[in-house]
């Protein structure tokens, strides 16, 4: 992969906060999100974390009503979801819709489709030697988790723990958590507001 990027920026902010250095002709969006229930479960596990001292963590229950109710730090994830979505297809050449399900289900694959995506595709030397099945095995959930950079120090201009940024990485964890009457909560809601614009999360 020759060529040197300007610039790669992580970042949780929702469309409509990004729409300035979106149109400008140099910026690509690669989106990557997770099922609801799974994005909940572990958005509640987040917070736990960074509530301090003697605060006491919100419920299960509590986080759940307000999440379903779209009260969340970056807006609604509905409206978080269906923004990058809609860019998607108005702009495909600009932004990547990922689904982290489908990435660890075929990571290969993808990591090629990112690589095309951002104008620097791999060889066909490259691929017979391996590299993109180097870059799955290095930026594994397991190996990114493990790096010391990921046990010590803090998020960049933040005090949250960088370890904090890692827990499972699992799909379907959330089955250890919400009930069925949750579950079937959250997923009808996730239908009536992305549905109408061609996306979908079906369980498990």
């Amino acid at each position: 992969m020759g060529g040197e990027l300007s610039g790669i920026f992580a970042f949780t902010k929702a469309f409509g906060a990004v729409l300035t250095c979106w149109k400008a002709p140099c910026c690509k969006i690669v989106y990557i999100c997770r099922k609801p229930k799974d994005s909940f479960v572990s958005l509640w596990h987040f917070t736990r974390k960074l509530r301090p001292g003697k605060q006491e963590p919100m419920s299960l229950e509590e986080t759940f009503e307000l999440f379903c109710k779209g009260v969340c730090d970056y807006g609604p994830c509905w409206d978080h979801l269906s923004g990058y979505w809609k860019g998607s297809l108005e702009q495909p050449e600009k932004i990547l819709f990922q689904k982290y399900e489908e990435v660890v289900k075929d990571t290969p694959f993808y990591v090629k489709r990112l690589a095309e995506f951002m104008g620097y595709p791999f060889s066909v030397e490259e691929e017979k030697e391996g590299k993109i099945q180097d870059i799955v095995e290095f930026c594994s959930f397991e190996n990114m988790r493990n790096l010391e950079v990921s046990k010590t120090g803090n998020y960049p201009n933040s005090l949250i723990e960088n370890k904090t940024l890692f827990r499972k990485g699992e799909i379907g964890d959330w089955k250890n958590y919400l009930t069925p009457e949750m579950a079937k909560q959250l997923d009808k809601i996730t239908e009536q507001k992305l549905e109408v614009y061609g996306l979908s999360f079906h369980s498990p």
